[in-house]
């Protein structure tokens, strides 16, 4: 009986720690744009300040040049998925850094946070680093 309440009692406590892992994780805070490295190797730095901004409720904006960008993003222990595309408004003449910005963010797979820098990553070599405003 010993050894059954011991399984259980372990199962139990991998259960709670599987479904903390699945908890998103709230952060909410503004960055600004720092640089890109597009999956072919290029590397881009911002010809101007691009405004990432965390909101309450999973929302996100992302001031570009001229236009305004905004959309679902969430974020768990280590994974980040921005749902359902992203909106843009549309103006005319962002940079090409902003459009690569827009263009390249949703395909994030990945998230880190290291120092005053936020770190989106995906498995086909893409980076874009934000930081801390």
């Amino acid at each position: 009986m010993k050894k059954v309440f011991t399984q259980l009692f372990v199962i139990f406590i991998f259960s709670l720690i599987a479904c903390d892992l699945e908890k998103e994780i709230d952060i909410d805070n503004e960055w600004i744009a720092a640089s890109i490295k597009l999956e072919n190797g290029d590397f881009m730095t911002p010809t101007s300040n691009y405004n990432f901004i965390l909101e309450n409720n999973n929302q996100f904006s992302l001031q570009l040049d001229i236009n305004r960008c905004g959309g679902n993003v969430y974020f768990k222990t280590k994974t980040v998925e921005f749902k359902n595309g992203i909106a843009c408004t549309k103006a005319c003449c962002d940079s090409e850094f902003a459009i690569a910005l827009v263009t390249n963010i949703s395909t994030s797979k990945n998230w880190e946070i290291i120092s005053n820098q936020l770190i989106f990553t995906n498995d086909a070599g893409l980076k874009i680093i934000f930081e801390k405003k």
